[in-house]
């Protein structure tokens, strides 16, 4: 797929959706090292911010993903560790409030 985006021409750095949308590289940095890899030598923007429900910055995926080496990589490649974190469906948003 990532190989179709590319020969095409799409834009990576395209906004994710508003709900649990993403990117094609904050999707991939949970998973897929070489996409990642991939993706930054195409241009694609590390920093791009989050989804504003459920959503995750590149960074914040593989975290969350617990992949360590990805995390090295993206923080080497200038990510934002102090980029916001998008609203979860059990919190509320601005609040933080444990809904129940």
């Amino acid at each position: 797929m990532v190989d179709k985006l590319l020969r095409s021409n799409a834009n990576l750095n395209a906004s994710s959706a508003h709900y649990v949308g993403r990117t094609a590289l904050q999707a991939a940095a949970g998973e897929d090292p070489d996409t990642v890899d991939r993706l930054l030598q195409a241009a694609a923007n590390i920093n791009t911010p989050a989804s504003a429900h459920s959503g995750r910055t590149a960074l914040q995926a593989a975290a969350e993903a617990n992949h360590m080496d990805m995390v090295n990589k993206l923080l080497q490649a200038n990510a934002n560790i102090n980029a916001p974190a998008a609203c979860r469906a059990d919190f509320e948003c601005g609040h933080h409030v444990v809904l129940g």
